[in-house]
C-alpha cells in the first residue's frame, strides 16, 4: 500500500502510505513536480471527507481523530499541463494512513460490505 497515484505531481510523505500510526501523529507532505506542472493546493481527507486544504505545495497536518480513521492527501492544481497534457490539470493522491485513536488496533469506520445472492 506504499503508493501515490498521480496525474503529474508526486507526493513526498513523512509517513509511509499504508502504515498505521497513533492519534496525534504529524504528517508532512510536499508535492513535487517539474516546472510545467503547477500544484497550488494540498488537501487532507479523513474517511473520504475533506478536513483541511492548504494553499501551496507543502503542508503539515496533525492526525488526531476521536475514533479510528483513515486519511489521504490530495495535491491539485488549476493550471493545465500544456503542452504535454493539454486540457488536463495536475492531481495526485496518497494511499491511506490508518490512525489508531485508542491504542487498541485500527478498526474500519464502517462495517464490511456483505454481498447477498
Amino acid at each position: 500500500m506504499d503508493v501515490v497515484t498521480s496525474r503529474g505531481p508526486f507526493i513526498e510523505s513523512s509517513l509511509v502510505p499504508g502504515s498505521e500510526v497513533s492519534a496525534g501523529t504529524e504528517w508532512t507532505v510536499t508535492a513535487l513536480s517539474p516546472s510545467w506542472i503547477v500544484v497550488d493546493k494540498v488537501s487532507l481527507y479523513r474517511n473520504a471527507e475533506l478536513v483541511e486544504s492548504v494553499d501551496g505545495t507543502t503542508a503539515t497536518f496533525t492526525l488526531d481523530p476521536t475514533e479510528d480513521a483513515w486519511y489521504t492527501v490530495h495535491a491539485t492544481g488549476n493550471t493545465e499541463m500544456s503542452p504535454v497534457f493539454g486540457g488536463r490539470t495536475p492531481w495526485a493522491m496518497t494511499a491511506p494512513i490508518f490512525v489508531d485513536a485508542d491504542g487498541g488496533g485500527w478498526t474500519p469506520p464502517l462495517a464490511p460490505l456483505v454481498l447477498e445472492d
